[in-house]
């Protein structure tokens, strides 16, 4: 990182006779002011004014006051943002002034008293020819500033007219005043450039002016001066995060999938450009994956629609149940009790289950055509169609699993992408999908009974939702049906057979990742490789955003005492951020991973492409 500068008005006494520069002071804390040293009555003067401490510049209100007698004044008061005001006087006779700063609006730890909230005095002579109080005027464009470079603005007026002329840009040498450059102002302005390595002192001494007469002599064509001070890094308040994709970026990019198909790719080129090496294989359709859609409650209530429902206890069919009919499940000593009504059935063991099965599906053909459903209460999706559930005790709450087949129950529920898109695009997604729930068939999870979770710790699964939508959703069983032949389902495999999980996501920032960037293990058909289409605004609503994040929670996750600054160190062959790092004000550094910090912040993605207070 570039080291930062504030940009300070300098505190400096004008004297008419004898003017001396002051030298570079190496004070970084209190109140400066500035000023020009002649005007003529009643002419409004400009005051260039600033605060810093501790290096870093102070947002809060100041004071203005004049000398009266052997007193002081006050004037007004003003703001002083982010460590730079500029007020005025108009003295009617020759006046010394000076600020003190305001302990009400300070912030916390600032000093305010003594001489850290007190600038020295700046005097203003008052003369009666106009052509002595002509100066150009020098101020700082910005408090904080990059580097070692200082934009400085010069403006150079007469009695309210722009002046043309040649001033020359000075720098403090301690003992005196060293040539920078010359500086053309035009119309009154014009933009000059210092630059400090360390604490210097700036000003203008005016040359030549195209109106006759006035006077560019020192003090009368000398202008306010500026302190430019190498300052410690501000915590700003809060960081902005630009970025780009969604998601975790290893295997398919969903909307590349989608700007692939657009672009005329069929499924099987777009699956293979994802999935570096894989081949389509077929699998059997009728296998079986045990899908998790309703967990962590005390009581479950299962009713069907359309048609009747069925429950079986111990293995055994215990009552049918008309359509409209809860079915309340719910735990009993380590068992499971089912009530309809005034009647209620126990299983007969811990490891009991109970099944509820309904009409005209393959479990139970029943006498009905309609398309009967059962809905669970709870559950994310609002009714499921295919297969059975299969209710047990698990950890003293009901659980309960969908079991489908994976051929098709399974892939008519899923609900990833649009069924707007593309057919190529969704027979790509059902393919991928496939893949995926098919590598996690060999053994069921202790933790949910279940292959597979309904959520996006898995595939988001919404049985019935997805195929009942109006039109969509018989694309979507169309795309589904596509991927089926008398030889089974399309999956994916590696070298030697090898089932491929096929992770997917939303979208990237130009490249998907290797899949040890984000986990641990190198799966060989999880190679970064070009998802261009995920950087077209036309096809990803996620190619560019950005993401606020507080200084607290910044620091907190940094675990420093502020942050001043955040940047991507390295990064992935992805492109995303590898290494993050945090720098405080002291100049402390904490860093994570890309992924922790996208993780940390609940960013979309991890491509990010600045971070900014």
């Amino acid at each position: 990182m570039r080291p930062r500068i504030c940009a300070l008005v300098a505190l400096v006494t004008l004297v008419l006779a004898g003017f001396a520069a002051p030298a570079a002071a190496a004070t970084t804390t209190g109140v400066y002011a500035s000023a020009v040293a002649t005007t003529t009555a009643g002419a409004r003067v400009p005051v260039a004014v600033s605060w810093v401490s501790k290096n870093a510049p102070v947002t809060g209100r100041a004071n203005l006051q004049k000398r009266s007698g052997s007193s002081w004044v006050h004037v007004r008061q003003f703001a002083v943002v982010d460590g730079v005001a500029r007020t005025w006087v108009d003295p009617s006779v020759t006046t010394t002034y000076r600020i003190r700063a305001s302990s009400a609006s300070a912030p916390s730890g600032t000093v305010t008293t003594g001489a850290a909230g007190t600038s020295r005095s700046v005097t203003v002579t008052v003369v009666t020819s106009a052509l002595k109080a002509g100066a150009p005027h020098l101020a700082q464009t910005s408090a904080v500033l990059d580097g070692t470079r200082a934009p400085l603005t010069v403006a150079w007026t007469y009695r309210g007219a722009k002046v043309s002329g040649a001033v020359n840009l000075q720098r403090s040498s301690g003992s005196g005043w060293v040539h920078v450059r010359r500086v053309s102002v035009v119309d009154g302005v014009a933009s000059v450039t210092g630059t400090a390595t360390g604490t210097s002192l700036f000003r203008l001494r005016a040359v030549s002016s195209d109106v006759p007469g006035l006077v560019t002599a020192h003090p009368y064509g000398t202008s306010e001066e500026v302190r430019l001070v190498p300052g410690g890094a501000v915590a700003p308040a809060s960081f902005t995060v630009v970025g780009a994709g969604y998601g975790h970026g290893v295997g398919m990019s969903q909307y590349g999938a989608y700007g692939m198909a657009l672009d005329g790719a069929g499924p099987t080129s777009i699956l293979q450009h994802y999935y570096t090496g894989a081949t389509l294989a077929r699998t059997a359709t009728k296998q079986l994956v045990r899908v998790q859609v309703r967990t962590g409650t005390s009581a479950t209530t299962i009713t069907s629609a359309s048609g009747k429902a069925r429950i079986r206890v111990n293995g055994t069919v215990a009552t049918e149940v008309a359509a409209g009919t809860p079915i309340t499940i719910a735990p009993a000593s380590g068992k499971l009790r089912v009530t309809v009504g005034a009647r209620s059935w126990t299983t007969s063991s811990t490891a009991g289950r109970v099944h509820v099965e309904w009409q005209n599906t393959r479990y139970w053909t029943g006498s009905t055509s309609a398309d009967v459903t059962v809905k669970v209460s709870g559950a994310d999706a609002d009714a499921y169609r295919w297969g059975r559930l299969e209710v047990s005790n698990l950890s003293g709450s009901v659980n309960v699993v969908d079991v489908v087949q994976l051929g098709d129950e399974y892939l008519y529920g899923l609900a990833e992408v649009p069924s707007s898109w593309p057919a190529n695009a969704l027979r790509a997604q059902v393919v991928a999908a496939r893949s995926y729930a098919w590598a996690d068939l060999g053994s069921v999870s202790s933790g949910c009974d279940c292959h597979l979770y309904d959520d996006t710790r898995d595939q988001v699964f919404r049985g019935w939702d997805k195929v009942a939508e109006p039109y969509y959703g018989a694309r979507w069983k169309s795309a589904v049906d596509a991927t089926i032949s008398a030889e089974g389902s399309s999956v994916l495999t590696a070298a030697g057979g090898t089932r491929v999980k096929a992770f997917f996501f939303s979208s990237s920032g130009g490249r998907t990742e290797n899949s040890e960037d984000v986990w641990s293990a190198a799966l060989p058909y999880a190679r970064s490789v070009d998802d261009r289409w995920s950087k077209d605004p036309d096809v990803n609503p996620n190619w560019r955003w950005t993401a606020t994040v507080s200084q607290a929670s910044m620091r907190s996750a940094f675990g420093l005492p502020d942050v001043a600054t955040v940047a991507v160190v390295s990064r992935t062959a992805g492109g995303s951020a590898d290494v993050v790092r945090a720098t405080s004000t002291s100049g402390a550094t904490a860093s994570m991973s890309g992924q922790s910090f996208r993780s940390r912040f609940g960013l979309r993605g991890a491509w990010i492409s600045s971070v900014s207070g």
